[in-house]
């Protein structure tokens, strides 16, 4: 698996950094633990990170196999944002999502 790295803030830009989880798995790759593998590492290497003390992760309210994991991962449903998410295979407007998050 690769994984592409995302556009990061620079050390001044916050006093406090958080950390916002996103990930795709492709459909043939669901069930294998691939994504729980993931998040859990993400999770930990951000909250390693001396001035991260909030990892965050949102997901569609219809996904409850995300939003388990999430769970399983130690993060806890802190959210509901209407209108949040973008999925244009599912629909043309905006979608609920859960914000889940974990803290140190």
């Amino acid at each position: 698996m690769q994984l592409q790295r995302a556009p990061a803030f620079q050390r001044g830009d916050w006093p406090a950094l958080r950390h916002l989880s996103c990930w795709y798995v492709r459909k043939d790759c669901w069930g294998q633990g691939v994504a729980g593998e993931l998040v859990h590492w993400a999770i930990n290497h951000a909250l390693s990170h001396p001035m991260i003390y909030r990892t965050e992760a949102a997901c569609d309210v219809m996904n409850v196999a995300s939003a388990r994991m999430m769970e399983k991962a130690g993060m806890s449903q802190g959210a509901l944002l209407r209108r949040y998410l973008f999925h244009p295979n599912v629909s043309d407007e905006p979608r609920d999502a859960f914000l889940y998050s974990k803290v140190r």
